[in-house]
């Protein structure tokens, strides 16, 4: 399975930097610093490596994020 995403998305790097920077919660806001970064460009083992979390994490938090855009992403579940 391919975790690149899609230019076609409707939301941007710089929509997405907007979020992370409105975001409260800590933990969400990871997930989109972590979309972000794929987007940017970096592999999901940098991604874990700079955020200090598993490149499992990353992986499913792209998967999410392909299949059901910022919602899912967000969501715990």
């Amino acid at each position: 399975m391919s975790y690149k995403i899609q230019k076609s998305q409707p939301f941007t790097i710089s929509d997405l930097r907007k979020l992370e920077k409105k975001e409260k919660q800590t933990s969400r806001q990871r997930r989109i610093t972590a979309v972000r970064m794929v987007m940017e460009g970096y592999t999901m083992v940098d991604v874990a490596a700079i955020l200090g979390m598993h490149r499992q994490s990353v992986a499913s938090y792209v998967k999410k994020f392909k299949e059901h855009e910022l919602e899912g992403l967000l969501t715990r579940k």
